[in-house]
């Protein structure tokens, strides 16, 4: 830092701004420090008209603002699961990715009435993919996202890894395939449009032919059916992902999961109904009764071999902590279940309980 100042020397006028803070005597103060329309006195300044530009924009654009505020938080986790609780404690809902509504930045979709995690943020799905996507769209079904009016295939950025993406964090739902009944789950159309050689024959057109073929069958004057319609019915006994396997590509492709998926509604309200406090909420010293979700587990052994479980545990403000569990328990503790157990916990310790005092809720 500068031990004095040296010299000052006038430099040219500058144009100032009008904030328009609505006050009496249009003067507010900022960290005890004299602010007007007209006074640049120090980095006080720059925080008091940040926070009335951002009070601004909030009240008169508040889906933009807030949509901003999703955009901002979105390379740090832990931040935008903040984020999103508080926007949702304001009201609104939170859909997941969308091939007909997401875009390259978090949005506001009236369409969807929620707002929409961006596209552009998916492994595997490109910026090119998500333009070529945006300039398409609104797509109603398969048929229409994958072949154009002369059922030739449509896309050129939008390739087998964006389509394999796509289907592993159910971003397809909006097309009406599915609300009809068509197709049953994404794993159904993960191997319909990318098994085998499935994908290098959907390219060729609508029935998987090239055109020479298709005069040929059309001479012969026989039935040619929709490949993709044939492959799609081949697969109808397709049974969908584990909520952990959803959990685990959601986790890969995004960084992030949806909080629908990881603490499912059915199960928070019971929680809440029985007003069960979040583990990390007991207070140290103490003993008492609390739900987590599991995200790691160890199995570990005393010197005198005894066996006891290390768990990582997480909640809904996405709080970690470690839980040991003394015993062997009767089922297997999968990743990602939710249980409520009784524990103590120790100030230098942590929290500590036995396999037996744990629960697994079920939804």
């Amino acid at each position: 830092m500068f031990d004095k100042i040296i010299s000052v020397e006038e430099c040219d006028e500058e144009e100032v701004y009008d904030i328009e803070v609505d006050h009496p005597n249009h003067v507010f103060f900022a960290n005890d420090i004299l602010v007007s329309n007209c006074f640049n006195k120090s980095h006080s300044l720059a925080y008091a008209i940040d926070s009335y530009y951002s009070a601004w924009l909030h009240t008169h654009y508040e889906k933009e603002w807030l949509a901003t505020a999703l955009q901002s938080a979105s390379s740090n986790p832990k931040e935008l699961a903040k984020t999103i609780s508080e926007v949702k404690a304001l009201g609104y809902k939170f859909s997941k990715h969308d091939i007909n509504y997401s875009g390259m930045q978090w949005d506001f979709s009236e369409a969807a009435g929620a707002f929409v995690p961006p596209l552009g943020s998916v492994k595997g799905i490109g910026s090119a993919a998500v333009e070529e996507i945006m300039m398409n769209r609104p797509y109603r079904d398969l048929k229409g996202m994958l072949y154009n009016e002369e059922c030739e295939w449509r896309h050129s950025k939008m390739n087998k890894t964006a389509l394999i993406a796509l289907c592993k964090i159910d971003a397809l739902t909006s097309l009406e395939d599915f609300n009809l009944g068509r197709v049953n789950n994404h794993k159904q159309l993960l191997m319909t449009l990318t098994d085998d050689k499935n994908y290098e024959t959907l390219r060729r057109g609508l029935y998987g032919l090239t055109s020479s073929q298709l005069k040929k069958k059309a001479k012969a004057g026989e039935q040619i059916e929709a490949f993709l319609d044939l492959t799609i019915s081949n697969l109808s006994e397709v049974e969908d992902w584990s909520r952990e396997e959803k959990i685990e590509m959601c986790q890969d492709l995004t960084q992030t999961v949806d909080s629908d998926l990881l603490f499912p509604p059915a199960v928070m309200e019971k929680i809440a109904e029985k007003n069960v406090p979040k583990l990390h909420d007991i207070p140290a010293g103490s003993e008492g009764i609390g739900w987590f979700c599991v995200t790691e587990v160890k199995v570990k052994k005393t010197k005198n071999d005894k066996i006891f479980y290390r768990i990582k545990t997480t909640d809904d403000e996405h709080r970690s902590t470690w839980l040991r569990a003394w015993g062997t328990p009767k089922n297997e503790i999968r990743l990602y279940t939710l249980w409520v157990a009784q524990v103590q916990h120790d100030a230098n310790w942590g929290f500590s309980t036995s396999v037996y005092k744990m629960r697994e809720l079920v939804g």
